[in-house]
Order: structure tokens, then sequence, then C-alpha cells
């Protein structure tokens, strides 16, 4: 059976040859359940796909079903409009080990153009990254797909230098997740990791399993109070690790939440 990446490529042809289709067609050309079909609709939309179908054609849809298959690293359920021509076109050039110049627009607003080696896409739930090696920087560099500028530019081929982890999903969560945040923290959890890794969204931060009952979690945000809230969403008991003035963050919210119950 086809992966995700690869079966919601594979629909989008299908929706690009005939515009109207049953469930039960769609979900026998795809070998799925009806149940399975409905999720891959919704994340079609979520794609903002249906809406931009015309723009992508069925010949190159096909050929690059197998690229996304093998280059797109999923773990979520959603993501934020990406047009599905940008996304199939990083894929085919991870496969190919060719090049790419594209605009990109930082976390600042600010706009540069970059050229890098594309190594892989990983989808974390909420955004798409692009896993690149950074010519210019000449340092591995992780990019947001919906603020790279839709027309890329193809360029040489290159020899795939060595991933930066065997895990691309959890190096892009790490550097999403809590490393470019100005505060962060770890704490030990008092829950097992499955249990808590359902409480918040899966890009807020990074769970290992410490033993059967206890998880560690790494995280950032914006402010200490974010943090707290995270902390929260856990629903488990907790020791902090780091930073010790999250100790003293938590003590005077303590106070103020014991002001408030009164």
């Amino acid at each position: 059976m086809l992966g995700t990446s690869a079966r919601l490529l594979n629909l989008l042809s299908l929706f690009q040859i005939r515009r109207y289709w049953s469930g039960a067609e769609l979900a026998g050309r795809l070998e799925i359940t009806s149940r399975t079909l409905r999720r891959d609709v919704d994340r079609l939309r979520s794609l903002g796909a249906l809406l931009k179908m015309e723009q992508v054609m069925p010949a190159r849809l096909r050929s690059r079903v197998s690229a996304l298959h093998s280059f797109i690293v999923p773990f979520g359920n959603s993501a934020d409009p990406v047009d599905a021509k940008t996304l199939s076109a990083i894929a085919a050039a991870c496969r190919d080990s060719q090049c790419l110049r594209f605009g990109y627009s930082d976390r600042t607003g600010s706009s540069t153009s970059r050229h890098v080696e594309p190594t892989g896409l990983v989808h974390t739930g909420r955004r798409w990254y692009l896993v690149a090696w950074d010519l210019a920087r000449e340092d591995w560099r992780t990019f947001r797909a919906d603020r790279i500028v839709p027309r890329l530019t193809p360029g040489n081929r290159f020899i795939p230098r060595k991933p930066p982890a065997k895990d691309l999903a959890a190096y892009v969560l790490k550097s999403v997740s809590y490393e470019p945040f100005p505060h962060r923290a770890t704490v030990v959890l008092s829950a097992p990791m499955n249990q808590v890794a359902g409480r918040f969204p899966v890009a807020a931060g990074q769970l290992e399993a410490i033993d059967a009952h206890t998880c560690r979690m790494r995280f950032g945000a914006q402010s200490l109070d974010m943090i707290a809230v995270y902390l929260l969403m856990t629903g488990a008991d907790f020791r902090i690790e780091e930073p010790p003035e999250l100790v003293l963050h938590l003590r005077k919210l303590a106070e103020r939440l014991k002001v408030a119950g009164r």
C-alpha cells in the first residue's frame, strides 16, 4: 500500500483527470477504506491542493509520486497551505540530487535568495519543512515550505552529503520546537511518553522515554508563561531540570492563582 504522501499525490492526480468521483470509486482506485479516503481529502483541503489542482499537470504528478513517497517524512495530520506543485518540485530535487535556488522569507519577514542542496521534506503536523545544505552558509538549514517563493530554479546535480541526522523528523522537530525560541526548558514528567504525547501540539516540544513510567520533555516558547501552559497541558507531575528561572516563575504564577481562587 502507498504511504500517505504518495497516496495524497495519487489522489490529487485522479481529481485532475476527472473532477467528480464517487467515494467508492476513489477508494477502489487507491485500494483504501472510505475512512482513510475521508482523512486524505481533509489533508488535501488543509494543503489548499484542491483549490490549485489546475496548476499541476497529471503527467508531472504521476512522475513525482515516487519522489514524494521517498523524500517526505510525515508525522502529523495537517499542514499550513503549501502549493502542491512546489512540494512535488522540492521532492523531485531531493530524489534527483539537484540543487535548488529560491527566494525565502525568514521569521523576521526579510527576503533572501537561497542556493541549496535539498535532502528531504518533513511534515510536522502543522507545517512542511525542507532540510537542505545551504551552499552560501556552508551549513545545514531547515526551511519552512510556506515561506519558499513558489518559483524554484533547479540547478546542477550534486553528490549527496551525509544527512545531519538519521532521523530527519526528529532533527526538524528539535530545530523548530525549542532551539529558535528565546526561552527553553527541559523537564522530567512522571508519566509514560505515549500518554503525554497526545496532550500538546507535536511541534511544541521533543519527548524521549526514560523508562516505562517517566519521560523527558524539551521545548521552547516565546515566554515563560507559554512554557507553563505547555506543562499544564501534559497533565502530569514534573520536575524541572532547566532553567532555574522557570522554577521561580512557576512559584509566582502559583501565588497569583491562589489569590485568584479565593
